[in-house]
């Protein structure tokens, strides 16, 4: 069988709760990273958990909103190439490792504020229809947001726009913050900003910005 047609039969039905708790369970006491790649969810909420090797979403498709609040991540969080319908809200989240959501698309906002990430923040080539903040959080590595796309978005049950903003306002990065070629709607907020290297920002389109009171150890280059 093809691994195309493994891919189709594993998609075939969304998760639902049970299956989500079954696999974070199994894959604590196999001692392996925790795998939803590929799947489809309706709604993923976990809440105060900790995570000890782990956990994927690589190409999944998750069709309601995306929770991960208040958890420990022993290991990468990974949400490449993931389609999310709704907002992604990864609040408070403490992750020893990578965050990796380099081409991840997302119909609403993506909520970073208060992260600790251990190594890097790998978001380029992102696609969001909301904002995308960092506000307040420590990056142990580079914040690397290249070629990102972060868009205004009307709300299907009201008139209202949601402002496409990146905010860093108050983010710790050790290494670099690369946002070459990224593409913002709305604003970008860099107030208080610490980076131990460069902060890249060449080729980059966006609204208003703020930019008052940024520490840069090495270079702010445009």
């Amino acid at each position: 069988m093809l691994a195309k047609d493994i891919l189709k039969i594993k998609n075939k039905t969304p998760l639902n709760s049970e299956e989500i708790r079954e696999e974070l369970r199994k894959a604590d006491e196999e001692g392996r990273m925790v795998d939803f790649s590929g799947q489809i969810i309706d709604n993923f909420f976990v809440l105060g958990e900790k995570i000890s090797h782990g956990i994927t979403f690589e190409n999944a498709e998750i069709s309601g909103q995306f929770f991960l609040g208040e958890i420990f991540v022993d290991g990468d969080l990974i949400l490449k190439d993931a389609k999310v319908s709704g907002s992604i809200y990864l609040a408070k989240i403490n992750v020893s490792g990578n965050l990796d959501i380099r081409g991840l698309k997302t119909g609403g906002a993506i909520n970073l504020v208060g992260a600790e990430i251990g190594k890097s923040v790998l978001a380029e080539k992102i696609w969001s229809k909301g904002f995308l903040s960092l506000a307040k959080s420590y990056v142990g590595g580079d914040i690397l947001l290249d070629k990102a796309r972060i868009e205004n978005t009307t709300t299907k049950y009201a008139e209202m726009i949601i402002r496409g903003d990146l905010i860093l306002e108050g983010a710790k990065a050790v290494g670099n913050i690369s946002l070459s070629g990224a593409k913002i709607d709305g604003l970008l907020d860099l107030d208080d900003v610490t980076a131990g290297g460069d902060i890249i920002l060449t080729q980059v389109s966006h609204g208003s910005v703020e930019n008052s009171r940024m520490e840069i150890k090495g270079q702010k280059i445009r």
